[in-house]
């Protein structure tokens, strides 16, 4: 914090992300706590994500799961976010969350949704994709049809990072499911996902202009701490 303009710039980002926390009005967004955590940003020296898991283990030890009330406090609220954000990177939109936190969260009983297990959620993405393949022959989801072709592509990466189980490989290969739809239009390009990512901007933001100049400034003390 003693480093001037840039520490002043750190110490409102961890108050941001403090608030955002706590269910209060932020203006730290998913996409910039991924951008920071990609270069190793702590939000706390004490209260980093690899302690938070730790303490939510001992949790899970003491308590036989991992649904802690929101109410309980720093705890609560913290499982309550990885909740969110992993919906987020389910949906296909901007989140933090990784697969390998995926992998350490759920191998520790993790249920992403108190309406249902895991597996019923995945079983349920799995029938609407069969009901795709029935109608259209095929099962290359465009990844901008919403929350199944968001799933299709999460498949993908899974399958291609080998965090996928052999009985779910086998499931999606049974209706035909390709691992990599090379150059068909169904796979869309990295132009097709930005000017969607635009698109969604815009209709939730109106012009993007109107925000250029904040957005700059953030770029910038970004580019800075990098």
């Amino acid at each position: 914090q003693k480093a001037g303009k840039l520490g002043d710039w750190n110490k409102n980002q961890r108050y941001q992300y403090r608030l955002l926390q706590d269910g209060k009005k932020s203006s730290i967004t998913d996409e910039r706590i991924q951008e920071l955590e990609s270069i190793g940003f702590q939000w706390s020296l004490r209260d980093s994500w690899e302690s938070m898991f730790e303490e939510l283990k001992s949790f899970k030890a003491k308590h036989g799961h991992c649904n802690v009330l929101q109410k309980a406090g720093k705890l609560g609220n913290w499982v309550k976010r990885q909740r969110e954000k992993y919906r987020l990177l389910h949906e296909g939109k901007q989140s933090s969350m990784t697969y390998e936190r995926i992998q350490e969260l759920e191998s520790i009983g993790f249920q992403w949704s108190l309406c249902g297990s895991k597996n019923d959620l995945w079983d349920s993405m799995f029938q609407e994709l069969k009901s795709y393949k029935v109608k259209h022959g095929h099962c290359n989801v465009r990844q901008r049809a919403g929350k199944l072709g968001a799933w299709v592509k999460r498949q993908r990466d899974k399958y291609r990072q080998s965090f996928m189980s052999d009985a779910r490989v086998q499931k999606l290969e049974s209706i035909g499911f390709q691992w990599s739809p090379g150059g068909q239009m169904n796979d869309p390009s990295k132009g097709d996902e930005i000017f969607a990512e635009h698109q969604s901007f815009e209709a939730n933001h109106g012009n993007c202009i109107l925000r250029r100049s904040y957005e700059d400034i953030w770029e910038s003390m970004f580019q800075e701490l990098k």
